[in-house]
């Protein structure tokens, strides 16, 4: 199962990376909108993980632009934008789910319906 993970904070991609990596998965990532939209178009992924503050292009545009496709991709957002207003833009353009952060990775870990393998 692939995931892609696009986050401009290095050390959370890092993070991010290796325990999904010890989880089974086979992890790609990117901290640059641009590349991150270019890989999850191009690539077979079955998750995205997705920050919204991203350099060259920020994650909703990304999100749309994946909803304009027919790749079947879910999407998990990780944002530091709190707000309730924030949640509900991602989760209209068609997240599968939104965790603020700080996060610690049992919350990532123990979400069935984004990690289960009967999704990915």
């Amino acid at each position: 199962m692939k995931v892609l993970i696009i986050e401009d904070s290095e050390s959370l991609r890092r993070s991010l990376r290796v325990g999904l990596s010890n989880l089974g998965f086979t992890v790609d990532d990117t901290g640059d909108g641009s590349e991150g939209l270019t890989m999850a178009l191009s690539g077979d992924y079955s998750l995205l993980v997705l920050d919204l503050m991203l350099p060259s292009v920020d994650g909703i545009s990304i999100l749309k632009a994946i909803r304009r496709t027919e790749k079947d991709i879910r999407v998990l957002i990780l944002s530091a934008r709190d707000l309730t207003e924030d949640k509900v833009e991602g989760l209209l353009n068609g997240a599968d789910d939104y965790l603020t952060k700080p996060f610690s990775f049992e919350e990532l870990h123990c979400n069935p319906p984004i990690l289960s393998s009967s999704h990915l």
